[in-house]
C-alpha cells in the first residue's frame, strides 16, 4: 500500500510541474487551453489546478476577456528548482510515461520490513513508446542502490567525504539513459572499445581537443578504429 501511495503521488508532483512548465512556456491559459496543451483529463486537471492554487503557484486572472491561470513568482521557483533533469522527467509524464517510485523496492524493505535505515530511494520514469523495451529491471536497480551505498561508505572510511548526523536534505543524483544511443554502444562495445583505444587515436583526439573534425580528420580517425576493431576482435551488430 505504501508503494501504490508512494507512486501516485511522484506522479502526480510531476504532473502539476508540467503544468507549471506550460504556463511559463505559453503564458496564462485558460482551463481548456491547458487541456488541449497537456492532455490530461478535466476532472485530473481541475484537481491539479485546485493543489497549484492552493500552493499559491498559480492565480486566476482575467486574460483576453476570460478567465485563466498564469504562473506565480512562486511556481517560476519551483521550476528552477526542478532543472534540467525535473524537466525531462515531466516531459515524459506528460506524454503518458510510465513512472515507479521506490522502483528497486531497496528502501521499502530496509525502512518498513526490517525497520532498518537506507537512505537511496531510486525512481525511473519510461517513456511511453518505450513500456515493453525497458532494460533497467529492478535487479539492476538493486545492485546499483547498493554499489552507491558501498562506495560512499568506502570514501568515507578513507576520509575522503565526512558524514554529519546532525545535518538534513536530500541529494538527487540522477541519470537519463537515450534508448536509441544506449543500443547503439552496447552493439558496438563503446566501453571495451575505451579500454583497448590505440596510442594513436589517444594523441589524435589529444590534438583535437574539443573542436569538430574536418572531413579529412574524420576519414582519418574512420581508418584508424578500423584498424583498432581488427586489432581488439570488436565486431559491430
Amino acid at each position: 500500500m505504501v508503494a501504490k501511495s508512494k507512486r501516485k503521488s511522484v506522479a502526480r508532483d510531476l504532473r502539476k510541474n508540467s503544468i507549471l512548465n506550460t504556463l511559463s512556456e505559453h503564458g496564462p491559459q485558460t482551463f481548456n487551453g491547458l487541456q488541449r496543451l497537456t492532455n490530461y483529463y478535466p476532472g485530473t486537471l481541475s484537481s491539479l489546478i485546485y493543489d497549484l492554487d492552493s500552493e499559491g503557484k498559480i492565480k486566476r486572472i482575467i486574460h483576453q476577456g476570460k478567465s485563466a491561470y498564469t504562473i506565480t513568482k512562486k511556481g517560476k521557483g519551483t521550476i528552477i528548482e526542478v532543472g534540467i533533469l525535473g524537466v525531462e522527467v515531466t516531459e515524459a509524464i506528460q506524454k503518458g510515461g510510465i513512472c515507479h517510485d521506490d522502483y528497486s523496492y531497496e528502501n521499502l524493505e530496509m525502512k518498513y520490513h526490517w525497520q532498518l535505515a537506507w537512505g537511496i530511494q531510486d525512481n525511473i520514469v519510461i517513456d511511453p513508446n518505450l513500456k515493453n523495451l525497458n532494460p533497467i529491471s529492478e535487479k539492476i536497480a538493486r545492485a546499483v542502490n547498493e554499489l552507491l551505498y558501498q562506495l560512499i561508505k568506502e570514501d568515507v572510511k578513507k576520509k575522503i567525504v565526512t558524514l554529519d548526523p546532525t545535518k538534513s536534505g536530500k541529494i538527487i543524483f540522477g541519470l537519463t539513459i537515450d534508448y536509441q544511443k544506449l543500443v547503439k554502444s552496447i552493439n558496438e562495445q563503446s566501453l571495451y572499445y575505451l579500454e583497448n583505444m590505440s596510442k594513436e587515436e589517444l594523441d589524435f583526439f589529444n590534438n583535437i581537443g574539443d573542436r569538430g573534425l574536418t572531413p579529412t580528420e574524420q576519414a582519418q580517425l574512420d581508418e584508424m578504429r578500423k584498424k583498432t576493431k581488427a586489432k581488439i576482435g570488436v565486431q559491430l551488430r
